[in-house]
């Protein structure tokens, strides 16, 4: 019953830390990144150009990790794109087309791709696996895979915000893909994925603690 009250206590200071900590973020975002950002644009076509700060390093870093993944953390690379469609298809879910840009509601994909994450690393067979028996014996509290789920989660949320780009660059007469560098989709649902990572966690642990002692 203490862990319990205790994982309680922790997850609610995570909460609030992540209240604080976003509305901090986006008061800097507006205040100082749109204003002093600097960009750096690549033309792939007269209409289509992609942001090197917002588009390029993300992308760039999220392939090393997959690289990383597959060949020093023996992933399966077959699973990863197989829940990667899954990823993109939350990323398509939680954006939209405004009349200026492309909108992504990144903190949103964020907390979803990080439950993938957190399954696929933590628990034997993967989140659909988790679903159907939900058996919380299986789950594997291990600092690799937390560490495993940090660097799946990052590339999940930056790549799906990049399809979701892409799949919306044919209907538009111009994009900018990662445009405004530090204040776009791609590059702010990765930097809030470990902040998400750690709430499901958390939140993981405590329902297998829950079931433990029920």
């Amino acid at each position: 019953m203490h862990k319990i009250r205790k994982t309680i206590i922790i997850v609610a200071a995570l909460l609030f830390l992540a209240f604080f900590g976003f509305r901090s973020f986006d008061m800097f975002k507006d205040s100082i990144l749109e204003i002093y950002n600097i960009r750096w644009k690549l033309s792939i076509t007269r209409e289509i150009h992609i942001d090197f700060y917002g588009g390029v390093i993300p992308t760039f870093f999220s392939l090393f990790i997959v690289f990383y993944l597959v060949s020093f953390r023996e992933f399966s690379i077959r699973q990863y794109f197989s829940y990667f469609l899954l990823s993109a298809a939350f990323g398509l879910m939680v954006s939209g087309v405004s009349s200026t840009a492309i909108i992504t509601f990144y903190k949103v994909l964020a907390l979803l791709v990080s439950f993938l994450a957190v399954f696929l690393t933590f628990y034997d067979g993967g989140f659909v696996e988790f679903l159907k028996f939900r058996d919380f014996h299986r789950l594997d509290f291990t600092k690799r895979n937390y560490v495993n789920a940090l660097l799946l989660a990052y590339t999940y949320a930056c790549l799906s915000v990049l399809v979701v780009d892409l799949v919306y660059v044919p209907f538009a007469v111009s994009a900018y893909i990662g445009a405004m560098g530090l204040t776009d989709g791609i590059m702010l649902s990765g930097l809030f994925t470990p902040l998400s990572v750690t709430f499901v966690t958390l939140l993981v642990m405590f329902l297998y603690e829950m079931h433990a002692s029920s």
